[in-house]
């Protein structure tokens, strides 16, 4: 076998596949539920986001996004099969503004009345 080859197997995260085909990162945050179910959702450079939601099965949209002042609205490629997809989300910061583990991310669904809080991993964004 290759070098290349073994070291894909052994150590597949040296190569970050995921920002070469999808693009850079530039904001993460994830939601867990119960049974363990998860949402995450993940901006990445020019514009395009990816919204993934496992639970008994793993559900994954992609789009376009855009901001204003903290809001964050989401575009789908695809009409969502889904009611469980977000539609947009709000950015809640702290008054502590350098203290970047206090912001979290509320995300709101087509007929939701409360908000999915979400942790904020990474903030990228300018």
């Amino acid at each position: 076998m290759s070098g290349a080859l073994m070291s894909y197997i052994f150590f597949p995260n040296i190569i970050d596949f995921d920002s070469k085909i999808n693009g850079t990162r530039i904001f993460n945050a994830y939601y867990e539920g119960s049974a363990n179910c998860t949402s995450s959702l993940i901006l990445r450079k020019k514009q395009r986001f990816t919204y993934r939601s496992i639970c008994f099965g793993i559900t994954e949209a992609n789009g376009n996004y855009k901001i204003i002042n903290d809001t964050i609205s989401l575009r789908y490629d695809n009409e969502p099969n889904t009611k469980y997809n977000l539609i947009y989300a709000v950015i809640e910061r702290k008054k502590n503004k350098l203290d970047k583990s206090s912001e979290k991310l509320l995300g709101f669904r087509k007929n939701d009345t409360r908000a999915l809080m979400m942790t904020i991993t990474q903030n990228d964004l300018k």
